[in-house]
């Protein structure tokens, strides 16, 4: 368990600083806990604050063959080397959920916020084709052009006293 939590931040730090080197003005707010309207919370690995929108970063630093279709499934299996096959919670699904949670939170238009799910080295992902056009699915080293990819679809962008303001907002909400 503390290896696979230091695997995840790991992979968290990584996305970080490949944002920071591209994206040089973004601010990123890391492990947030985003209020629901029933009084839990929802946490989001990463949010990424940018002129391109609002990026939504679920990580997964999964070793092993990762396949199930990414619209329907809510679980995604993982052939893990070692020979043992497990479930997984569809990414996809649990990042719409943070997308919601957030959109609420934060009362902005849906055509602001990106879904990407990132990653890391060891993930083979077996099909990555048949994802919905609200989310990107991607590896560490297609991030940058994931970000710019589903940024185009929606044509809308954040002036710097929106991308402080949000900033603000959701400063206070890590861990």
């Amino acid at each position: 368990r503390i290896f696979n939590e230091s695997k995840q931040q790991f992979l968290e730090t990584r996305i970080e600083t490949e944002v920071k080197t591209k994206f040089p003005g973004s601010k990123i707010v890391r492990n947030a806990y985003i209020p629901r309207p029933d009084g839990t919370t929802t946490e989001i690995d990463l949010i990424i604050i940018d002129v391109l929108g609002i990026f939504i970063i679920e990580s997964k630093n999964i070793t092993g063959k990762i396949y199930g279709n990414w619209k329907s499934d809510q679980q995604l299996s993982v052939s893990h080397p070692g020979g043992e096959t497990f479930k997984i919670q569809n990414p996809i699904h649990q990042n719409t959920t943070h997308f919601k949670v957030l959109k609420n939170y934060l009362g902005l238009q849906s055509t602001l916020f990106r879904s990407i799910i990132v990653f890391g080295d060891l993930s083979y992902i077996e099909n990555i084709y048949d994802t919905p056009y609200h989310a990107e699915v991607c590896h560490l080293n297609n991030l940058v052009k994931s970000m710019e990819k589903i940024a185009k679809r929606y044509q809308t962008t954040l002036e710097t006293h929106m991308i402080e303001d949000i900033y603000a907002n959701l400063i206070d909400k890590v861990s």
